[in-house]
């Protein structure tokens, strides 16, 4: 799961994307649904949970655009 907040006046397009990897290859991946967060609002996005130890969560505006709306967290920085 994942808190997302929309600092913006408009609304915005969410979709979270979790990447597992196996030896720097990609061994899975899980999508959430493509969602719409209200101008200062807050939605949690969800995805399955990464089928590794080595894994990415990143946040894009759609998978048409793949605008990225955050840097993307690894395992490292969910353990800190």
């Amino acid at each position: 799961k994942l808190d997302v907040t929309n600092n913006t006046e408009d609304p915005a397009n969410a979709i979270m994307i979790v990447a597992s990897y196996n030896d720097g290859v990609l061994c899975g991946l899980s999508v959430s649904t493509d969602s719409v967060i209200e101008a200062g609002g807050t939605l949690t996005l969800e995805a399955d949970a990464p089928q590794s130890e080595t894994y990415k969560v990143m946040l894009w505006d759609g998978l048409g655009s793949m605008n990225k709306l955050m840097t993307k967290l690894t395992e490292e920085d969910i353990q800190e």
